[in-house]
């Protein structure tokens, strides 16, 4: 076994390291016995011991390649290792040089161990360096041997393999010139062939045409006297057949006359009774359309009746439009200045109404589908919607509300609540809101709303309807009777009802906007101040809170509904074609 235990190949800088580390630090000492008798000699005049190192080995003898020079050199290297250094201590001073000397002494005696351990390891690394480098060199030396040999070995196929091919060319030569005599001598006789067997050829084939005449000839022959006697014969039968069928005929003729007569009898019995069957479904039709031309007498005066009370309506529908049409006249001259100042007034300024709309704005958060703003206004709840990304637009008839709408961005088209709805499709709404809209409707215009409405909203999608609390008796007197628009003011409780029966859902009814303790009626004295017993002060406070809710009480209100399940298409169809009722 080597000294150095070498690392599998292939070899690197890494893997020689590692492994004389591991062999020079980490394993442990050699046997004494591996240490070379100079080293021991030395170690044991110190009084010290020596750490294993590798036995040189005889020097090797260089045979002039690059890797046995490399390996001459390394052994001599290795025998030199091991050498001890001395030195003398000595001082050129006369008088205090012997002490020093002393000193010096003393302290080389006591530091020698720890050097010496430091010497030793690095003579031992030193070592085993030496020795991987020797096995490497080795190895370079057996690799250039081998190229040596392997480039003798392919130079010697090299020329093994040209004789070869020399050979080979010179036999497919010969082969060749071989071949092409062969060939010219098989092309020779195949030519002489094909002429002898040509003119044999020729000499049948004349022989066979000869034969084929002959024998042509006589089944012509053959043929015409075989197609006379057929058609004699033919002609023979024809003429038999023909008489046969002649007189079949004639017996048919016969019996078909017989049959003529008796079906053409039977068939005038039959005509003659389908005409009294006739002439009696005729008295039948006769008394059923007299009947019918009555039920339809009746029907046309149900319908004219009809057409007179749709007319009224349409009248009052017409009169309606032209009272609205008339205000729309008288406020186009008044000037915007002045119709903005009166709308702060009666309505309150954008500010307020802007804030007080706030709170709808997180009802119509993810409904399904853009949000109708019927009778918008200046546009104060579409403005906040655009802002939190929901979809909407409005209608409106005011040409200076949609003037201003539009100003600030608003999508706003002009038409009116009934227009609105009827101009999306079925089911595309996610939203409805009107606010202070339905009082300003007819009972007829009004149901036809909801039910418009009920149509437009998809599944999920919400209506909120705001209007004035006509439970609240002041309300009438402060904002309802102010506005000669109103047509009627609607109950919380019956708009709710309404709302239902319409065939919405989750219909919530709330109240909005409480008088200022100022308008309200103040609290009684006290019981002293009126005279009265503490009881009777309380039971006359209650009253008069009663009292204060009924003048006083939440100015608006507004209904929130949800869309169920759309309705059916004939269902849809029909309220389209339902007319508006006043």
């Amino acid at each position: 076994m080597s000294p150095f235990d070498f690392p599998e190949a292939p070899y690197t800088i890494d893997k020689i390291m590692k492994a004389i580390q591991a062999q020079i630090i980490d394993s442990p000492q050699s046997p004494a016995s591996e240490v070379p008798a100079s080293a021991r000699r030395d170690d044991e005049a110190d009084g010290t011991t020596s750490e294993a190192r590798p036995v040189p080995t005889s020097a090797l003898v260089s045979d002039g390649t690059s890797g046995s020079q490399l390996l001459s050199q390394l052994e001599l290297a290795r025998q030199r290792q091991g050498l001890d250094p001395k030195y003398q201590i000595h001082s050129h001073r006369p008088i205090v040089g012997g002490f020093l000397n002393l000193i010096k002494r003393l302290i080389h005696w006591g530091s020698r161990p720890y050097v010496d351990a430091v010497r030793k390891r690095q003579e031992a690394f030193n070592d085993a360096t030496l020795q991987a480098l020797r096995e490497v060199a080795k190895e370079l030396d057996a690799a250039a041997r081998r190229d040596v040999a392997l480039d003798q070995s392919l130079n010697g196929t090299k020329e093994a393999i040209l004789e070869c091919a020399e050979q080979m060319r010179r036999y497919l030569e010969d082969l060749i010139t071989e071949k092409q005599h062969y060939l010219e001598e098989l092309t020779e006789k195949t030519k002489r062939s094909l002429l002898d067997n040509t003119e044999k050829t020729k000499k049948e084939a004349h022989q066979s045409l000869q034969e084929s005449q002959h024998y042509l000839e006589d089944l012509v022959d053959q043929t015409k006297e075989s197609l006379l006697d057929n058609t004699n014969k033919a002609k023979l039968e024809v003429q038999q057949g023909l008489e046969e069928k002649q007189h079949y005929l004639e017996d048919l003729i016969d019996q078909t006359k017989e049959s003529l007569l008796d079906n053409t009898n039977k068939a005038k019995d039959e005509l003659y009774q389908s005409l009294e069957d006739l002439n009696r479904k005729k008295d039948l039709l006769f008394s059923e359309f007299e009947r019918t031309v009555g039920q339809l007498r009746g029907a046309i005066a149900e319908e004219m009746a009809e057409r007179r009370k749709t007319d009224l309506m349409l009248e009052s529908r017409a009169r309606s439009l032209e009272h609205r049409y008339e205000l729309a006249n008288f406020f186009k001259a008044v000037p915007a200045e002045k119709r903005l100042a009166i709308l702060d007034a009666t309505r309150g300024p954008y500010e307020d109404i802007y804030v007080r709309q706030s709170i709808y704005v997180k009802e119509f958060a993810g409904v399904p589908g853009q949000v109708l703003d019927v009778g918008c206004g200046r546009g104060e709840l579409l403005h906040q919607l655009q802002n939190e990304g929901v979809e909407c637009w409005g209608a409106e008839i005011d040409p200076l509300m949609i003037e201003i709408c539009r100003h600030n961005g608003e999508h706003v088209e002009h038409m009116d609540a009934i227009a609105a709805l009827r101009s999306v499709r079925p089911a595309s709404l996610g939203g409805v809101f009107a606010a202070q809209v339905v009082e300003h409707l007819f009972p007829g215009e009004l149901l036809t709303f909801l039910r418009l409405a009920r149509t437009r909203l998809a599944k999920g999608g919400r209506m909120i309807l705001e209007t004035l609390n006509p439970a609240s008796v002041g309300v009438l007197i402060k904002s309802y009777f102010r506005d000669i628009d109103h047509k009627q003011p609607v109950h919380p409780e019956y708009l709710k009802l309404l709302t239902t029966l319409a065939g919405f859902e989750k219909v919530e009814l709330q109240y909005l906007s409480p008088f200022e303790e100022k308008e309200r009626l103040p609290n009684l004295p006290t019981a002293k101040k009126l005279g009265v017993t503490d009881q009777a002060r309380e039971e006359l406070q209650q009253r008069f809170d009663q009292l204060n809710e009924l003048l006083y009480g939440m100015q608006d209100y507004y209904i929130l509904a949800e869309q169920g399940e759309p309705l059916a298409p004939e269902e849809v169809t029909e309220l389209e074609e339902a007319p508006v009722d006043e």
